[in-house]
């Protein structure tokens, strides 16, 4: 479409689906809550030190694999060649590998496995990246660095096993803006590394990836099972 049609029409589409989305979600039924007992608040949830751990561990966590993947479309379309259309469509490759992944992850998820597995996944598809221009093995790996958003959704259920029913809505909402550190930090220091070299924000998020792996093993025993 934004090949054929510019990417006014990409965006006034995307418009039109969230809107009918947030419809959508108006018309979901309120589901019962614990209530939470007075005064309590940010300070009782950050008084959690696992909680504490898991956030923190997250921003390094996460900032590795994430590094490349803001420059990934230019990446493809100035270095490899590829046209608009099929960007998009390794886009929507990527999307399915993170539906089946996180399916298939989230079976591994007791202990250290599938938080690990993932991390490794998405570090076997940054290699095949950089080293085939071939499309078939390009969407080989854009469906394994569907393994990152997994992560995500593993880390985030992690969150929820350490910390008490009444505090879940407060821990994840701390988690998220902790983990969004790295989503903010790392388009800047990849926009700096591409322009030095365009395959380095790529080379150095396999490097990044190697190092933190056994963080990941923390991060995963992170609530204390």
């Amino acid at each position: 479409m934004g090949e054929r049609a510019g990417f006014g029409a990409v965006f006034a589409v995307e418009g039109f689906f969230y809107a009918l989305s947030t419809l959508v979600t108006t018309q979901v039924s309120e589901q019962p809550v614990d209530s939470s007992p007075v005064g309590f608040g940010l300070r009782q949830v950050l008084a959690n030190r696992r909680l504490l751990l898991v956030s923190s561990l997250a921003v390094v966590i996460f900032f590795a694999p994430y590094l490349g993947q803001p420059f990934t479309p230019n990446y493809l379309e100035e270095v490899v060649g590829v046209e608009l259309a099929w960007i998009g469509f390794l886009g929507s490759v990527h999307a399915l590998g993170a539906t089946v992944l996180s399916l298939w992850l989230g079976r591994l998820s007791e202990g250290v496995g599938g938080f690990v597995v993932g991390q490794g996944l998405v570090l076997v598809s940054l290699l095949v990246f950089l080293r085939s221009r071939a499309l078939p093995l390009l969407a080989v790996s854009f469906f394994l660095r569907g393994a990152f958003n997994a992560c995500r959704s593993l880390a985030l259920a992690l969150t929820g096993r350490v910390v008490s029913t009444t505090s879940v809505g407060l821990a994840y909402g701390f988690f998220n803006t902790t983990f969004n550190v790295s989503m903010v930090l790392a388009p800047y220091v990849a926009g700096w590394l591409y322009a030095s070299r365009p395959d380095l924000p790529f080379l150095v998020s396999v490097a990044m990836i190697g190092i933190v792996m056994p963080l990941s093993l923390l991060l995963a025993k992170g609530d204390g099972r």
